[in-house]
């Protein structure tokens, strides 16, 4: 049933008022084939119903949209720590399912993370972990899009180094499977470094203050000032420990996938951008060389102007630079 489509849509009320609840609660078989079945047969139903626009939309919240909703906060999502520590391939539809969940609404990132799921999902997002895959890539980027995360609590669970590592690694074995959503995470992160510290220049000066828990035996207090330090110098070493992939950005834009290309451009002139920021130190590592123009000048073929855009304003930076500047061969120069 779930393979013909127009009898999902015509039937879907049925299928998901009646149906669809039947099918979750097998999750909690003891049967390891039945729990595979049930999740299985739930996320070929579900995952049909969420990308059709008609049916579920988190904006208008029409009627299935509200009961796609409900079964997933009250029937699927009380299963998930059993699912994701379940014998495989359970994990793997897991993941699947919960990829496309996020993507099409973001405010289940907040259930996520009252359900204690987000630092698990963290523990996955690394090279060579058994639960690593192009669907882990598109949950943690839904998560950090969300903003339901703190800045500080993403470096606690060293997503810079997690980062670092999975780019590396994509880059040296293949390039083009999921550098798109690696390009937007560092992007969103960037920007979220750049409010930080913001933020941070926009607050008097001052000695620091200190607060304290009321109800404990023996109040513990926290010096805000130091707090406030801390907090100040994420964007800073965001931005230096990022900066090993400047190099990456560059080659990505010689990738065949231009939607890779665009991200990459993008990239580049944010990384140009926070390096303008009042207060941020400069780094060697951020130069546009006469050896990046074989991957530069080409990707101006595009048909996407904001890619030409992007890198036009880049190449002025580098060009303009009092130290270090660009300066092209005569057969770049025409």
């Amino acid at each position: 049933m779930a393979k013909n489509s127009k009898l999902l849509i015509s039937n879907s009320k049925d299928i998901l008022e009646s149906l669809l609840p039947v099918i979750v609660k097998k999750i909690e078989s003891e049967s390891n084939d039945v729990r595979f079945q049930s999740l299985k047969a739930f996320t070929d139903f579900i995952t049909q119903y969420l990308c059709d626009e008609k049916i579920y939309n988190s904006e208008e919240n029409n009627e299935s949209t509200q009961c796609i909703n409900e079964l997933i906060l009250k029937k699927l999502f009380p299963h998930y720590g059993l699912i994701l520590s379940d014998a495989d391939p359970m994990p793997l539809f897991g993941l699947k399912l919960l990829s496309v969940v996020v993507e099409r609404n973001s405010a289940f990132v907040v259930i996520l993370n009252k359900l204690k799921l987000i630092e698990i999902l963290f523990q996955y997002f690394e090279v060579n972990h058994a639960k690593f895959n192009s669907f882990t890539v598109k949950i943690i980027r839904a998560i950090i899009h969300s903003r339901e995360i703190e800045l500080v609590d993403l470096m606690q669970m060293n997503i810079i180094e997690k980062m670092n590592g999975i780019f590396e690694n994509v880059m040296k074995n293949n390039q083009e499977w999921c550098s798109d959503h690696l390009l937007e995470i560092i992007n969103e992160i960037l920007h979220m470094a750049s409010e930080v510290k913001k933020k941070s220049d926009g607050k008097p000066g001052g000695s620091g203050s200190s607060a304290s828990f009321e109800n404990s035996v023996e109040p513990r207090k926290i010096d805000t000032q130091e707090v406030d330090q801390k907090e100040q110098q994420l964007p800073q070493v965001i931005y230096d420990s990022f900066l090993v992939n400047f190099e990456y950005f560059i080659v990505l834009l010689g990738a065949s996938d231009v939607t890779i290309i665009d991200k990459a451009a993008m990239n580049i002139l944010a990384f140009i951008h926070f390096s303008m920021i009042q207060g941020i130190q400069k780094n060697e590592l951020l130069i546009i060389k006469e050896s990046h123009l074989q991957y530069i000048l080409p990707a101006f073929k595009s048909e996407k102007t904001s890619i030409c855009k992007n890198l036009i304003k880049s190449l002025y930076w580098a060009l303009s630079l009092n130290k270090n500047a660009l300066k092209p061969s005569p057969d770049n120069s025409k």
